[in-house]
C-alpha cells in the first residue's frame, strides 16, 4: 500500500502541468522514423538470372542469397561494372549496398565507379551505403596491394 498515493500524483501532473513545462516554450517537434527499407524476396535458382536479377538479389533478406549474387556478378567479369554501376542510383539502399560491395570485389578494374563511390561516401542518404563506399574506395584505388 506504499504507491497508494501514485495515481494521485499523476492525476496532479496532468491537471498543473509537467512543472518544468512552460506555455512560453515551443513542443519540441516529433521526430519521425524513416520507412524500413523492404528486403528483396527472389527465390529464383542463381544461375538462371541475367544481370538486372542478379544485382537485385544483392539486396536480398538471406546474406547468403547476397554473396551468391555478387560471386555470379564477379564470375561475369567486367562486363557488369556499367550495370552495377547504374544500381548505385537504385533506390533499395539494400542494392546499392550489395551493389557497392561487389564492385569493390572487382579491385581495380572497377575504377569507373569512383567518382560515383567518392558522391555516395559523402551524402547517400543510408549510412551503411555510405561506410561501404568508403571502405571499397581504397580497395578499387588499389591501397590494398600496399
Amino acid at each position: 500500500m506504499r504507491w497508494r498515493w501514485l495515481p494521485l500524483l499523476a492525476l496532479s501532473l496532468s491537471i498543473s502541468g509537467c512543472g518544468g513545462c512552460s506555455p512560453d516554450r515551443p513542443t519540441p517537434p516529433v521526430v519521425k522514423p524513416k520507412p524500413e527499407i523492404p528486403w528483396i524476396e527472389d527465390d529464383r535458382p542463381i544461375d538462371n538470372m541475367d544481370n538486372a536479377a542478379l544485382i537485385r538479389n544483392l539486396g536480398h533478406n538471406d546474406q547468403s542469397r547476397q554473396r551468391q549474387a555478387e560471386l555470379a556478378l564477379l564470375e561475369k567479369g567486367t562486363d557488369v561494372i556499367p550495370a552495377l554501376i547504374a544500381a548505385l542510383d537504385d533506390e533499395n539502399g539494400h542494392v546499392r549496398a550489395g551493389a557497392v560491395r561487389t564492385l569493390g570485389l572487382f579491385g581495380h578494374e572497377a575504377e569507373s565507379a569512383l567518382p560515383k563511390l567518392r558522391e555516395i561516401a559523402e551524402g547517400d542518404e543510408w549510412e551503411a551505403v555510405r561506410d561501404s563506399a568508403l571502405f571499397n574506395i581504397p580497395v578499387i584505388e588499389g591501397a590494398d596491394e600496399l
